[in-house]
């Protein structure tokens, strides 16, 4: 940038009334958001790092689970290590939410003392500044006296600020702080000494300073400084000393260094999650403490100053980590005020990240059963709550500055970057590898992140502007697009990984007539179950029905408000007649080969039902998608509300037209499916109907939606490569940036640059340790079924076998005497041991007591992981229904049935050999690899 810049200040609504809007609260509140979560997820780890039995346990566990086996599959062996964590208690998580609590209480403590120990750190000199001073002619006035017509100019009461000389401080700035409501401009003494010399560089600064107290932004800007202290000093601080030293309390460093020689393959995806969420929190903070520059440099035009003299262009490049913009980026505002408004990627990118990560990386008292999809929902509603907000706000005030508004597409490309980064930095579907292994459905995620915010631009700018239009665009946006990546979350996802599919036959098959699966023909396996999905979700149907009433109602509005009154547009209404004139047609198609198919519609299973009504539901949505597409490609902006028109238009046709050929099914005899009479049967058609129109006016509209927006999006990037390029003086003129954006770097590459150099450089790694750091650090797979069964033991395979031992020897002992003392009444010796248990009733409590101990311990080791050796569990598993089987024949005929106690007796202490045998088997196992 050079020094020619011409900086026009043209006075807008708001700089009339002497206060700009600020956009930092929303990025402020996504701080807090951030802060909270990942305060969540990192003290709930580090409470379970400090829980010594959870610790060992998890580090035995994965080793004989196989987890960290280089061969690993990765379904079953996570399905093991769940299993074999599932006896640990978990530990209190009351202190993960008291200590999310105290970074908070933390974070108001430093923001209440911060003021005060700036002074004190600063050794700063009040000024006695008058509430009312004089009028004095240009030049005359005392520096307190100026600094008081300064705050009567800004309008601000002389108890809301005051005024502070830093004496130490020779550059030429101010800066200003505060807490509740009170400010503090302090003036360095470098500025003070320029006031006679350059009094308009004095006074731009000052009115800089008084313009951020103006815009209510000063105790934000401090408690986004407090929330990040905080958080670097209880969250980040010992959550990376543990990373480094994940045997800290337990072990030495040494042992921290083996168990990260040997397991950086599986920390991998704990390193990139942990240092991209920092990286992320810092960004946040950062665009937040850069944006409130931006509208502070924008002075109301009646206070006669300008901030742009102090300014020197390409004084330093404006990167996205700083927290204060570059001189150049500052000019640049000055020069475009709309620049303030327009978005930029920082929000939109880490929001993505936050909206895919947060859900999957939360504690585990919300990862389960409902309290997931709560959590899912919470997190969704805020992150698209969040972009709704920040483009709607944008697009507003385009328009009321008389300036192109933001299309949507931008925003759409940053957000699904940050979709994208989110997934692949959890690495929930990637297992020790670095891609999943579908990655190019990724773009599953991009394709419906630019809909979402290309919907929300345009909607914005057809819509009334009324607070009741932006609360019915959030609520269609947040039923529509968060019901995608609800699903995304919680099963969507799974497609990345084949291994994956098996857990969720339902989407690849369906039941037959035999009761057994079979799976869906090639050309519906690939859709049909998400569309089967979506129309089960009731939200899901809302949100589709508002994606496209909305912009038609919108659409109708202004064709009645307009000029001429009346004039509703063609295009749309035609290109909806044809699209759903074609869905007919491609549904009497459909029609006509079921006619010829066999068997009869009378004898169809669930597959013949699922293939015809699938059929028909492609026949209605692909021409409706066509037609979408070329209403939003012909158009200009807004052409998505042409295309949803003109879509939804088509869909309803088309249903019309499938209702019409149930109707009159058999009347032409090509056509006929049902029947073969030309009666109508009103009844069946609504049911065909019915049947159709869920997944249509669900699934289908947001194909319809999807495919509009990016033809759209199509149509402008063609219009910016083919448009002619402006040029004055021979020298082209390069598009207007984003405030606060970095000179000739597209915002994604630079944030996916950071994100790969932190997951190389975090030293963070939440790694849950070992005692025995040498069994974790030599394992590999020509020793693994050794270390495997030696870890099984550590894991709870000892405690499992010492029960069963000590509870059947207890058993045992305590029948001893019985025997005896039955043996000197006259007993025969070839007495059942039920006869002479229930001979003395007063012990039979007992030994239901000790059966049932028995029976509950048999349950808990059938519930834990194999044994990796195959001859030693075959020998546990026989135990272990033995023990189950006799402990519940014991429980059933103590003081009834003396043979079923006696068949359960027998079969108790049958085990005892059996439990020779396997250990001789274990120690044989130990012994082979100590040998």
């Amino acid at each position: 940038m050079t020094s020619s810049v011409t900086v026009s200040r043209e006075p807008t609504a708001e700089a009339v009334r002497g206060r700009l809007p600020v956009s930092t609260t929303l990025r402020f509140a996504l701080l807090v958001t951030l802060i909270v979560i990942t305060g969540l997820f990192w003290l709930d780890n580090l409470a379970t790092h400090w829980s010594q039995a959870a610790v060992k346990k998890d580090a035995y566990c994965k080793v004989a689970s196989g987890l960290l086996l280089p061969d690993a599959d990765d379904g079953s062996a996570t399905a093991a290590y769940r299993r074999c964590m599932g006896p640990v208690e978990p530990p209190d998580r009351t202190w993960t939410l008291l200590g999310v609590l105290a970074v908070l209480a933390l974070a108001l403590a430093i923001y209440a003392l911060l003021p005060t120990w700036k002074r004190i750190r600063r050794r700063l000199v009040t000024l006695d500044v008058p509430d009312d001073p004089p009028l004095r002619s240009p030049g005359t006035a005392t520096l307190e006296e100026e600094l008081g017509e300064l705050r009567r100019t800004a309008g601000l009461a002389g108890h809301r600020v005051r005024f502070v000389l830093d004496p130490y401080n020779v550059r030429s700035s101010a800066v200003v702080f505060g807490r509740f409501g009170r400010c503090t401009v302090s003036l360095n003494s470098g500025l003070v000494s320029r006031r006679q010399a350059q009094p308009e560089v004095f006074r731009g600064v000052v009115l800089h300073e008084l313009n951020h107290v103006v815009n209510r932004d000063v105790g934000l800007t401090y408690a986004t400084i407090a929330l990040w202290r905080a958080f670097l000093a209880a969250v980040l601080l010992p959550v990376t000393v543990v990373g480094f030293h994940p045997y800290l309390g337990t072990g030495s460093f040494s042992d921290s260094l083996a168990y990260w020689r040997a397991n950086l393959s599986y920390t991998i995806p704990s390193v990139a999650l942990s240092g991209v969420i920092a990286a992320i929190v810092y960004l946040v903070r950062a665009d937040i403490l850069r944006t409130r520059e931006f509208h502070a440099d924008a002075l109301p035009e009646r206070w006669g100053a300008d901030v742009a003299p102090s300014l020197t262009p390409g004084h330093r490049r404006g990167w996205i980590w700083r927290s204060h913009p570059s001189d150049g980026d500052r000019l640049r505002a000055l020069a475009e005020p709309s620049l303030l408004f327009r978005t930029n990627a920082v929000p939109f990118f880490t929001t993505g990240v936050l909206a895919v990560a947060a859900p999957s990386r939360m504690p585990m008292f919300f990862y389960t059963g409902p309290r997931q999809t709560v959590v899912a929902w919470t997190v969704t509603t805020l992150a698209v709550g969040l972009v709704v907000i920040m483009i709607w706000r944008s697009v507003r005030h385009a328009v009321g500055h008389g300036q192109p508004p933001p299309k949507g597409f931008k925003e759409g490309l940053w957000l699904g970057s940050g979709l994208i980064a989110g997934e692949l930095v959890i690495g929930r579907d990637i297992g020790n590898s670095v891609l999943p292994q579908r990655p190019w459905l990724l773009l599953l995620l991009l394709a419906g992140a630019l809909p979402l915010c290309v919907w929300t631009a345009q909607t914005a700018l057809v819509l009334p502007r009324r607070r009741a239009a932006f609360v019915l665009a959030l609520v269609t946006v947040v039923t529509a697009f968060g019901t995608w990546l609800v699903h995304w979350g919680t099963w969507g996802h799974m497609v990345l990984a084949s291994s994956r599919m098996a857990v969720i036959p339902l989407l690849w098959e369906v039941p037959a007539a035999d009761g057994s699966w079979v799976r869906l023909p090639p050309e519906l396996v690939f859709w049909l179950p998400l569309a089967d999905r979506v129309r089960d979700d009731p939200v899901a149907v809302v949100g589709a029905t508002l994606l496209w009433l909305v912009p038609a109602a919108a659409m109708l509005w202004r064709s009645v408000r307009g000029r001429p009154r009346g004039s509703v547009p063609r295009r749309p209404l035609l290109l909806a007649a044809v699209g759903g004139a074609a869905g007919t047609l491609w549904a009497a198609w459909v029609h006509i080969v079921v006619h010829g198919a066999q068997p009869p519609p009378a004898s169809w299973d669930e597959l013949g039902l699922a293939t015809f009504y699938g059929w028909l539901t492609a026949a209605l949505v692909v021409p409706a998608a066509l037609v979408a597409a070329t209403a939003a490609a012909v158009r200009p902006f807004p052409g998505l509300i042409d295309g949803l028109v003109a879509g939804g238009g088509a869909l309803l046709g088309g249903l019309a037209g499938v209702w019409a050929l149930a109707a009159l099914d058999g009347c032409v005899t090509p056509l006929a499916v049902w029947g073969d009479t030309c009666t109508p049967i009103w009844g069946g058609s609504w049911l065909v109907l019915g049947s159709v129109s869920r997944p249509v006016l669900s699934f289908g509209v947001f194909v319809v939606a999807a495919v509009a927006a990016w033809a759209a999006c199509g149509r402008e990037v063609l219009s910016v490569l083919i448009a002619p390029r402006r040029r004055v003086r021979g020298r082209i003129v390069p598009a207007p940036r984003a405030a606060g954006l970095p000179s000739g770097k597209a915002p994604p590459i630079v944030l996916a640059a950071m994100a790969l150099t932190t997951c190389v450089l975090s030293g963070y790694v939440l790694a849950d340790a070992v005692d025995d750091s040498e069994q974790i650090s030599s394992i590999d797979s020509s020793n693994g079924t050794e270390l495997r069964t030696r870890a099984w033991l550590e894991a709870g395979g000892n405690e499992l076998l010492l029960g069963f031992e000590e509870r059947a020897q207890a058993y045992a002992k305590h029948l001893t005497p019985l025997v005896g003392q039955a043996m000197a009444n006259g007993a025969p010796e070839d007495a059942d041991l039920g006869d002479i248990i229930n001979a003395y009733p007063e012990e039979v409590p007992t030994v239901k007591r000790n059966c049932s101990a028995l029976e509950r311990q048999a349950r808990t080791a059938k519930r834990f992981i194999p044994i990796p050796d195959e001859r030693a569990q075959s020998l546990w598993q026989d135990i272990v229904s033995r023990t189950e089987r006799g402990a519940a024949l014991c429980v059933r005929g103590s003081g009834r049935s003396s043979h079923v106690l006696t068949e359960g007796t027998d079969l108790l202490l049958s085990t005892g050999e059996m439990h020779s045998h396997l250990d001789a088997r274990l120690l044989e196992i130990q012994g082979r690899r100590e040998g």
